[in-house]
C-alpha cells in the first residue's frame, strides 16, 4: 500500500494524506471561512452493513522523538470507540484509517478515508474494527459495511487548493445498527481557539493490520503555516488546527480529543517539512451539519457516553446477571452476525434490549431477556440493582429492594443510588409511611403546620399523618419536616400507625430507656414485634439519628411482621 505525497512547488511545502494510500497536486491558498456546508454535503449510499462481534506501516510523520503510546487494552472506553478501518474504492485502489464513534449510530472519520484521494471515486467496502487488538485479532464490534455516508461535494475535485481540500477533507458514516451502544460514543463540540490553551489533547489512531492502537498528547493550536522564500506565513483557517504531536500513515479519521473524551478535530495531514501535522477542527458549522443530518441530537454539544459492558452466550443456556440502573450490557455470541439472533424483553419498564442484544437497564427490578438463535433459546434473568446496595449480606439488602419494588422508596439520582448511610429526615419518614398505606388521599387540603407548604412533596403525606395522629408536631405549631428523624420518632410512627396496641410484656430490656418517656410502650412493642433488635450493649440509643438503611428496615419488618400477620 502505497503513501503518494503531495509536493506544492509555490511554497516547497510536503503534505502527506495519512490513510496509508495517495494523494493530489495542488496549490495553496488562504481561505478564512469555515466551509461545512450541509447544503455541499453528499449522501452515498454504503455497502451492505452487516455486524459480528468479536472474539505496519513505517512512522512518516513523527515530530522529533515518537511520543506516541501503545494502548494494551482497547476494549475499555474510549479506545473501545475507535475504529481500525479498512477500506476500498471503486477505482480498484484500497487502504486503512481509522474512524470514531460521536453517537450510537454515527462514525466520523477522514474525507480521504471514503473518497479516494488520487481518484477521487467514494467506497467499494468499508470494515471497521472496534476496540481492535492487532495482537489477537478481536475486537468488540465488527461493522462490514454502512448505511449510508456523507462527504464534502468538493472533495471530489480535482482541482481543489491544498488548503481547500483541508477544509473539506471529513467524513460521517451512519450505520444503521446502533453500534455506539456496544462500543460507547465521544462527545463532540465546537472547541473556540481560548479553549485550546493550557490543555492538553489526546491523538488516536491505527495504521495495518498487524499494529496496535497508539495515543499521544500535544497541543492544539488554530490555523496552520508555512515557510515561503525563507519567512514563515500563517494559513488563516477557520477550520483547520495544526500540532506538533506525532501522527502517522493510517491515522487518517482518528480523534483528537480533550481528557474528558470530547472530540476537538479529526486527524488528517502533515506538514513534515515544517515539522507539524494538520486536523480538520470541529467547528459550530460542523455540529449544525451534524444536527441537520438527524446524526447527532444537539448541534451545541454531545456528551460522551461509555459502552456497554460484554458477556458471551451460547444459545441453549440459561444465564444470570446483575447490573447497575441505567447502565448497559452487550450479550453476543462471537463471530455471530447480529440478525441473526432475535432478542426480546419480558418487563420493557425494567429493562430494554436492542437488535443488537444491547440490554439498558431502566429501573430496579427483575426481568428475563430472551435471545433465539437457529432455533434454539438464549435465557438471561435481569436483576437490576442500586449501585450502592449489593451485598445480599448487609441486613437492609433485602429491606431496600423489597420497598422498592412496592414503589414505597424510589432512590436517588434517576434510581442508580439508594444512599443507605444517609440521615432520613422528619419528612422523608411520614412519605415513607404515607406510600407504604397506599397513598390515602387526605380529608382535609389545608395542613396544620406553619413550616409544611402546599408545593412541598410531602404535603399530603404529613397532612394524612396529622389527621391519623401518627405525628404531633411541636409546640410552637411546626413538624419540622427537615429534622432528623431520630429513633425514638421512627418507632413511634409506626406504632401509631399500627393503632398503637398496647405490649404484650412490660419487660423493658432497654437500659436508655425510661417509662416515663413517651415513646416507652411504642419501643416495648416495636421490640416484641422484632422491628427493632437493639444494640449488643442492652441500649436503644432513642436519640440516634435514624439512618435510610434502618428506615427502610423498620418498614419492612412492620409490613411482614405486621401487615402481613393481620
Amino acid at each position: 500500500m502505497t503513501n503518494y505525497r503531495i509536493k506544492i512547488t509555490s511554497f516547497i511545502l510536503t503534505m502527506t494524506i495519512i490513510c496509508g494510500v495517495f494523494s493530489s497536486n495542488a496549490p495553496a491558498s488562504n481561505v478564512q471561512a469555515d466551509t461545512t456546508d450541509t447544503n455541499r454535503l453528499v449522501k452515498a449510499a454504503g455497502p451492505e452493513e452487516k455486524v459480528y462481534f468479536g472474539s505496519s506501516m513505517d512512522p512518516e510523520m513523527v515530530v522529533g522523538k515518537d511520543d506516541r503510546k501503545i494502548i494494551s487494552d482497547t476494549k475499555t472506553f474510549p479506545y473501545s470507540a475507535i475504529a481500525h478501518i479498512q477500506m476500498s474504492y471503486e477505482c480498484g485502489d484500497a487502504g486503512y484509517g481509522t474512524g470514531f464513534m460521536i453517537s450510537d449510530n454515527t462514525m466520523v472519520t477522514a474525507g480521504h478515508c471514503v473518497i479516494c484521494p488520487y481518484h477521487r471515486q467514494g467506497l467499494k467496502s468499508i470494515t471497521c474494527l472496534f476496540g481492535y487488538d492487532c495482537n489477537t485479532g478481536s475486537y468488540i464490534a465488527k461493522a462490514s459495511g454502512c448505511e449510508d455516508y456523507y462527504y464534502d461535494e468538493d472533495y471530489t475535485n480535482y482541482n481543489n487548493s491544498n488548503d481547500h481540500d483541508l477544509e473539506c477533507d471529513y467524513a460521517f458514516v451512519k450505520f444503521k445498527n446502533k453500534i455506539g451502544s456496544i462500543t460507547g460514543h465521544f462527545g463532540i463540540k465546537a472547541f473556540t481557539d481560548s479553549d485550546f490553551k493550557n490543555q492538553d489533547f489526546n491523538f488516536a489512531g491505527y495504521i495495518g493490520d498487524s499494529d496496535p492502537l497508539k495515543v499521544c498528547k500535544g497541543k492544539l493550536a488554530p490555523d496552520y503555516y508555512t515557510i515561503y522564500n525563507g519567512r514563515k506565513t500563517t494559513i488563516k483557517n477557520k477550520s483547520v488546527v495544526n500540532y506538533s504531536a506525532d501522527v502517522v500513515a493510517g491515522n487518517s479519521g482518528g480523534p483528537i480529543y480533550s481528557k474528558d473524551n470530547y472530540i476537538a478535530a479529526i486527524i488528517t495531514a502533515e506538514f513534515t517539512y515544517y515539522g507539524f501535522n494538520v486536523g480538520r477542527r470541529i467547528t459550530s458549522e460542523t455540529m449544525n451539519s451534524l444536527k441537520k443530518l438527524g446524526l447527532i441530537s444537539d448541534s451545541k454539544s454531545v456528551k460522551p457516553v461509555k459502552g456497554a459492558k460484554s458477556m458471551n452466550v451460547a444459545a441453549g443456556k440459561s444465564y444470570s446477571v446483575e447490573m447497575d440502573n441505567k447502565s448497559s450490557m452487550v450479550f453476543q455470541i462471537p463471530n455471530v452476525e447480529r440478525s441473526e439472533i432475535k432478542w426480546s424483553v419480558k418487563d420493557k419498564s425494567v429493562a430494554t434490549v436492542n437488535s443488537l442484544g444491547v440490554v439498558k437497564a431502566g429501573k430496579i427490578g427483575k426481568t428475563v431477556v430472551t435471545g433465539e438463535y437457529k432455533g434454539k433459546k438464549i435465557t438471561i434473568n435481569v436483576n437490576v440493582l442500586y449501585k450502592d446496595v449489593k451485598n445480599p449480606n448487609d441486613f437492609w439488602y433485602k429491606p431496600t429492594y423489597y420497598m422498592t419494588a412496592k414503589e414505597v422508596v424510589k432512590g436517588y439520582d434517576d434510581q442508580t443510588l439508594f444512599k443507605p448511610a444517609n440521615e432520613c429526615t422528619r419528612a422523608q419518614m411520614v412519605t415513607l409511611l404515607w406510600r407504604l398505606e397506599g397513598c390515602p388521599k387526605p380529608s382535609s387540603s389545608k395542613c396544620n403546620f406553619t413550616d409544611v407548604d402546599n408545593d412541598d412533596y410531602f404535603y399530603k403525606a404529613v397532612i394524612w399523618a396529622d389527621e391519623k395522629g401518627i405525628t404531633e408536631g411541636y409546640a410552637d405549631g411546626t413538624f419540622g419536616p427537615q429534622k432528623v428523624c431520630k429513633r425514638k420518632h421512627a418507632v413511634t410512627f409506626l406504632w401509631r400507625l399500627a393503632g398503637k396496641p398496647e405490649p404484650k410484656t412490660t419487660k423493658n430490656k432497654f437500659i436508655d430507656v425510661n417509662e416515663s418517656e413517651y415513646f416507652y410502650k411504642a419501643v416495648l412493642w416495636s421490640s416484641e414485634k422484632k422491628i427493632v433488635a437493639g444494640y449488643d450493649d442492652g441500649t436503644f440509643k432513642p436519640e440516634g439519628n435514624c439512618l435510610r438503611r434502618q428506615m427502610v428496615t423498620f418498614l419492612y419488618k412492620y409490613d411482614t411482621n405486621i401487615k402481613g400477620s393481620k
